[in-house]
C-alpha cells in the first residue's frame, strides 16, 4: 500500500488539487487596464486550473480504487496463509490416503 500510494503522490495530487496543470499560467502582456488582456489571462489561467483538477482527480480515483484493491488482496492473502497451515497437512494426509487405499 505504501508504494501505490507513493506511485501514483496521492497526498500530493490532494494538496495541489486546483494548482495549474503542468505550471502553465498566463501572464497579462499589457500594462495598465486592458479588458481583453485581463480576461485573456484569467480565463486562461482559469482554464488550465480546471484542467489540471480534473486530471488529479482521475488519478486520485484510479489510486485511491488501486489503492483499496491492494488492501483487499493482502487481506485475502493473509486468509489463504493461515488456511495454508491447515491445509497443507491435510492435503498431505489425503493424498496418502489416496495413494494406500
Amino acid at each position: 500500500m505504501w508504494f501505490f500510494s507513493r506511485y501514483f503522490a496521492i497526498p500530493d495530487l490532494a494538496r495541489e488539487f486546483f494548482a495549474p496543470w503542468k505550471g502553465i499560467m498566463f501572464r497579462r502582456e499589457k500594462l495598465g487596464l486592458d479588458i481583453g488582456d485581463i480576461l485573456s489571462a484569467w480565463f486562461g489561467n482559469g482554464i488550465s486550473r480546471i484542467v489540471g483538477a480534473i486530471i488529479r482527480m482521475f488519478f486520485l480515483i484510479v489510486g485511491i480504487a488501486v489503492e483499496i484493491l491492494t488492501f483487499l488482496a493482502g487481506i485475502a492473502v493473509y486468509i489463504f496463509w493461515g488456511a495454508a497451515i491447515v491445509l497443507v497437512p491435510a492435503s498431505l494426509v489425503f493424498g496418502l490416503y489416496l495413494l494406500f487405499y
